[in-house]
């Protein structure tokens, strides 16, 4: 199973949980704008240690 999918799956059964899935080999259209469908965020590799924490401060805060 992917991350999408668990992702996917894990909402179902907890909606209000904090998603970020990250990966280096995407060119999937519903990662592009940094989230996916159902509140799951998503950044893509490379990035910096500063791109990561403030994405993961976004995604706490939403």
């Amino acid at each position: 199973m992917g991350g999408k999918d668990l992702a996917e799956q894990l909402k179902t059964l907890r909606p209000n949980t904090k998603v970020l899935l990250t990966s280096g080999c995407t060119n999937d259209m519903e990662f592009q704008n940094g989230e996916l469908v159902g509140n799951v965020s998503f950044v893509q590799k490379p990035f910096m240690p500063a791109d990561l924490l403030a994405k993961v401060q976004e995604v706490l805060k939403a």
